[in-house]
């Protein structure tokens, strides 16, 4: 593979130095980045997540676009500063995410009868998502629908020029991106 999308962290609030249990994952990584793939993270939904603040990865957070298509951060994803790496600001960059309390907003499929088509089916927002029980569909988001979006982009990029680096992608993204505050 060229780019790895991951939906999914733990969680390290408060944390100043990496688990020990952790080092042999954030290795790996290191080796899948130095080998030319380009690596996209969930920043989280309200969390303090690791791998998404390692400065080697891409790391995803939301923004909300209302239907002016005015952009704003959105209050359901996470942003933060790492102590584990100092300086290590998290989102690099965000895919379309809603705002708290569920960030309802994208129709999503998902596996039919699963328990969020289940919970979630079956009545009005914002308690449900107006979709049928057991449908396979729910209207939801958050940083673990946002992390495909942006390596969506990257497996765009490395299309049109196979030869970037994991920097090169980010660079090309930081140098594209709209700043949203």
């Amino acid at each position: 593979p060229r780019v790895i999308s991951c939906s999914w962290g733990y969680h390290l609030p408060n944390v100043m130095t990496l688990p020990a249990a952790l080092v042999p994952l954030r290795l790996r990584i290191l080796s899948v980045v130095a080998a030319g793939v380009t690596v996209v993270f969930s920043g989280g939904n309200g969390q303090v997540g690791f791998p998404g603040m390692m400065p080697e990865v891409i790391s995803v957070g939301g923004v909300y676009a209302d239907q002016n298509a005015a952009l704003r951060a959105s209050n359901y994803a996470s942003s933060f500063i790492s102590l584990i790496y100092p300086g290590r600001r998290v989102p690099d960059f965000c895919g379309l995410v809603g705002m708290q309390p569920r960030a309802t907003y994208i129709m999503l499929p998902l596996q039919r009868g699963c328990q969020i088509d289940v919970d979630l089916g079956g009545g009005p927002q914002p308690n449900k998502d107006e979709t049928s029980v057991n449908d396979a569909w729910s209207v939801i988001s958050g940083t673990s629908a946002a992390a495909p979006q942006v390596a969506g982009i990257c497996a765009l990029l490395l299309q049109k020029r196979s030869t970037l680096t994991p920097s090169q992608v980010k660079a090309i993204l930081r140098g594209t991106a709209t700043d949203v505050t």
